[in-house]
């Protein structure tokens, strides 16, 4: 069959007054249909008066519409399936659970088959290697990744994690709240720590909370033959702030003092132990004086009765229970009264 070209400058096979039947080319099932054009001519496929697919001389193929394929039928390059679909999920390569990239509704996996019940992106991690690798944006030393979450209208970054240099960054509501610098320090508050941990804010910077009626510690470890301390430039206030508490102080998990909501000091003893007031430059074995204990009423000068000093053993005075050289100052003039 030979078709030749009219005024028109086609050449067509036309099935007229086919009506509601299928007009068909077929061949036996061990033929090839070839359609050829000559060099820079093209073919082409029409359906409903419009083109529907174009092939050009340079193999290219142009799809005027969509192209439909029935499910389990992958789109391949070469051998290899580039696209498949089962009816409910597409994927990216063979229609398999561990598929590069999968696509089911609104939910897309990595590596892994989607759960409908989790997140919209799932990323399985792979037996040698990270679930997600950022690459920064620009080659040179300040090469950026970042993580960001936006509003619903996407106008307004609501927080977003990021690195600089090494340095990663904890950024919400305007501003940068947390940093982990390249050298391990972390700061809260500040973009410069100068220690592993610093926390850059007034009030209360630092809260331990938990469950009512809980304990809590802190711990300061390992520190062995050298010196655990709280240290500030300012005045140092421990505070029991609830009424009835009180503030203890222990040495090898044993009670030695305590201060109540009241004021009162009591020093613990067990018969073996001392309150000894020891002057740095002087031997408390060498009849010196060690310190001073005052007691005092508001303005003794005034005449006021000053406070008191209580030794006592056992519940009464006796030469046993009390210890010598104990001055007494009775009054506002001074005056002494030893009892030894």
């Amino acid at each position: 069959l030979n078709l030749i070209k009219s005024a028109t400058g086609v050449s067509e096979i036309k099935f007229l007054n086919v009506a509601n039947e299928k007009a068909s080319i077929q061949l036996d099932a061990a033929e090839d249909l070839q359609i050829f054009a000559n060099t820079s001519q093209q073919i082409k496929l029409r359906s409903g008066g419009a083109d529907a697919l174009t092939l050009d001389s340079s193999q290219n193929a142009t799809f005027a519409g969509s192209i439909n394929l029935s499910d389990s039928q992958p789109i391949k390059w070469g051998t290899e399936n580039i696209l498949s679909h089962n009816g409910t999920q597409t994927y990216l390569g063979s229609a398999t659970s561990a598929s590069v990239l999968t696509l089911q509704g609104s939910n897309v996996g990595i590596g892994i088959q989607p759960n409908s019940s989790y997140s919209n992106l799932q990323v399985k991690t792979p037996s040698s290697a990270y679930s997600l690798d950022l690459i920064g944006r620009d080659a040179g030393s300040n090469s950026e990744s970042q993580i960001t979450f936006w509003n619903s209208a996407q106008d307004a970054i609501q927080c977003a994690i990021y690195n600089v240099t090494n340095n990663l960054f904890l950024y919400t509501n305007g501003a940068n709240r947390m940093v982990v610098k390249n050298d391990g320090k972390v700061g809260i508050g500040t973009d410069s720590p100068a220690s592993l941990l610093e926390i850059f804010g007034s009030g209360n910077t630092l809260r331990l909370d938990s469950a009512a009626n809980q304990s809590k510690t802190i711990l300061l470890r390992n520190v062995g033959s050298g010196t655990a301390e709280i240290k500030t430039d300012g005045d140092l206030k421990l505070n029991a702030e609830d009424s009835g508490k009180t503030i203890q102080f222990f040495t090898v998990d044993t009670e030695r003092a305590r201060i109540d909501s009241a004021g009162t000091t009591t020093i613990k003893t067990d018969g073996t132990t001392q309150l000894i007031l020891n002057r740095a430059d002087s031997s408390i074995f060498a009849d010196n004086t060690i310190a001073t204990i005052q007691a005092t009423a508001d303005d003794p000068s005034a005449g006021q009765l000053g406070g008191q000093i209580q030794f006592t053993g056992g519940g009464t005075w006796s030469s046993n229970n009390y210890p010598t050289n104990i001055i007494f100052s009775n009054d506002s003039s001074g005056t002494l009264t030893e009892r030894a």
